[in-house]
């Protein structure tokens, strides 16, 4: 339903794909948590923005067809999944340095518009991107945020020549 919202103060579970057909925030509060536990899912439609997104109990690889977007007080569990953006941006408004998490997965970029833009604000700290290639290998970009005013952090893998031109 166009303009639909829903109020999750608990948690969803979703073994299939995520559409979002809704025109404005799909959720009226980001309090809940949404869990994908399924086989190689996607996240399509209108971006969505979510207060917890667990990835962790799904199996496969999740793929972005749409801008994925977390909330201010947030967070994103990969743990051993794949997060592929697709040519979309992942966009994390925790500025807190724990709103990723991960264990043996990550972020699969691979081109210059899949985008991680991280709100850092005021926090200082080490801040780590899990980016992954597309067979899993860990590529990961940390970041040591040393003053007060830090910004947006924004960053995409892709692969290049062997004389590094995009």
């Amino acid at each position: 339903q166009d303009g639909g919202q829903l109020d999750n103060n608990g948690n969803i579970y979703v073994s299939g794909d995520w559409s979002n057909n809704s025109t404005t925030d799909l959720f009226s509060a980001n309090r809940g948590t949404v869990t994908l536990n399924g086989t190689d899912q996607i996240i399509f439609g209108e971006a969505t923005k979510f207060g917890v997104l667990d990835l962790s109990r799904g199996e496969g690889s999740v793929a972005l067809f749409t801008d994925l977007l977390i909330s201010s007080e947030g967070s994103l569990a990969i743990n051993d999944r794949l997060l592929s953006l697709n040519a979309n941006r992942l966009e994390i408004n925790n500025p807190s340095s724990d709103a990723i998490t991960h264990q043996a997965g990550g972020i699969v970029s691979e081109n210059e518009s899949s985008i991680v833009k991280w709100y850092l604000g005021l926090n200082t700290g080490e801040y780590i991107i899990p980016f992954v290639n597309m067979t899993g290998k860990a590529i990961p970009v940390s970041v040591n945020a040393l003053s007060e005013d830090n910004g947006t952090l924004k960053v995409s893998t892709y692969s290049t020549d062997n004389y590094n031109y995009p």
